[in-house]
């Protein structure tokens, strides 16, 4: 998996052996790797300034949160209870929502490091989670057809 933050340049990349690496585009600028473990990393995202990444293992069922200039890692937390499938940093930074084979949707808090709230509306595996530009909304798709709008003020889907 990978994600391109366009305004700062930076690629990052999830591989299968549990390394993830981050280059400087256009002039491929190979900045770090690390391993985090021998499971593939399925799922990247850069949050919105690109201070953060987000790591997600399938088989840990995990997020990593990692603080690429310092060589942080600011959160790592199991939560779900079948593969991770999908990630996705807030606009504002300060959460990140993740998705599951469980057909449930997390958000973490970058603060305290816990999961605040768990959607359970979807009856399938997650496919994608994406938060709209203005942050107050968090699109999720699934295998069981549906597509779900949650409120991220009242914590809720949007009927």
């Amino acid at each position: 998996s990978c994600d391109l933050h366009a305004n700062s340049g930076l690629l990052a990349v999830g591989f299968t052996s549990g390394t993830f690496a981050i280059w400087e585009l256009p002039s491929c600028n190979h900045l770090q790797s690390i391993r985090l473990g021998q499971h593939p990393l399925t799922s990247v995202n850069i949050n919105p300034t690109g201070e953060w990444i987000a790591i997600g293992s399938a088989k840990l069922q995990q997020v990593t949160v990692w603080e690429w200039q310092s060589e942080n890692n600011i959160l790592q937390q199991q939560g779900h209870f079948r593969d991770l499938t999908c990630l996705a940093h807030s606009r504002d930074g300060q959460s990140v929502a993740t998705g599951s084979e469980d057909g449930k949707v997390k958000l973490w808090n970058m603060s305290s490091g816990f999961a605040f709230v768990s959607f359970k509306e979807h009856k399938d595996r997650i496919v994608s989670c994406k938060f709209a530009k203005g942050g107050q909304i968090l699109f999720t798709a699934s295998m069981d057809g549906t597509v779900r709008a949650y409120d991220m003020f009242r914590y809720r889907n949007f009927r």
